[in-house]
């Protein structure tokens, strides 16, 4: 059997979903994948007095003496859009119960060089992904600005993602940026929110949405190379559009047998899936 991990925020509290996957042989009908799924509240805010949790992620790693753990990233939300600093959460009973939230310092709010008012370049949208070659932990979201107790909607300068690695003895990197150096992106390129899958070989398999401007957001496969410090861009496939609203957003990246499956969110009161042999051409 396996165990999984569902994190989930209902009503201010933070649950998490341990399913007991057992894998079975398919005879004459069909047999269910999930024998079982449980439910615990973590943290809750129900009364006003504590904090509410949100973008709760977490991915799978090797612990002690073998046994898997979970880390988890997560950041308080206080408005629409608005966002505490990135903290990171540790379960050794496979989701069960888990540590206090500590914050990672790379992962809060920077000053703007240049800028002498209150604008703030923070980090929001934080997925962890254990990356096995290297033993490390990426945990990438994107930049985002905030002036005083809230979302600067209109002050929101280039938007590009940022990420800091986790160590085999738990130390937190400092805050990095994933460069790409393409007009495209001028206005945002980001993987906020995504999904990734780590390939054979050790690069990451990604997605980007981008655009040179706010409207009509385009998304394309992206292959990175990660040598336990450094993320950089190494390919990204042809672009697909959709001309609705903002375009094609928060685009996240599985793989299921020899095949990429990309989903995509969008602006058309639509979803939209793809599916490639190699992670670029859609």
């Amino acid at each position: 059997a396996r165990n999984l991990v569902f994190l989930l925020v209902l009503s201010g509290s933070l649950q998490a979903a341990d399913a007991q996957l057992t894998t079975v042989a398919v005879r004459d009908e069909e047999q269910p994948l999930i024998a079982s799924i449980s439910k615990e509240t973590l943290w809750s805010n129900r009364d006003g007095k504590s904090c509410t949790w949100f973008h709760p992620r977490a991915c799978m790693m090797p612990g002690k003496n073998g046994r898997p753990v979970a880390l988890m990233n997560l950041q308080e939300i206080g408005g629409s859009d608005y966002f505490g600093p990135v903290h990171w959460s540790m379960s050794e009973d496979l989701g069960r119960t888990w540590s206090v939230p500590e914050p990672i310092a790379a992962l809060g709010r920077d000053s703007i060089p240049g800028r002498s008012d209150d604008l703030k370049a923070a980090v929001c949208d934080v997925t962890p992904q254990y990356h096995p070659p290297t033993d490390t932990v990426i945990s990438l979201g994107h930049v985002v600005f905030y002036k005083g107790g809230y979302f600067a909607r209109d002050e929101q300068l280039a938007r590009y993602p940022v990420y800091a690695t986790r160590a085999q003895d738990g130390t937190w990197s400092q805050r990095k940026i994933l460069e790409w150096d393409d007009p495209r992106g001028e206005f945002i390129y980001t993987n906020n929110c995504g999904q990734r899958v780590i390939r054979s070989n050790g690069d990451v398999q990604m997605s980007f949405t981008f655009g040179p401007d706010e409207a009509n957001r385009m998304v394309a496969g992206v292959h990175a190379t990660f040598d336990g410090q450094q993320l950089k861009v190494k390919d990204v496939g042809p672009a697909i559009h959709n001309s609705a609203g903002r375009g094609l957003l928060e685009p996240s990246v599985t793989q299921f047998g020899t095949k990429f499956w990309l989903t995509m969110r969008a602006e058309d009161n639509c979803g939209y899936v793809s599916v490639s042999d190699d992670g670029l051409n859609w």
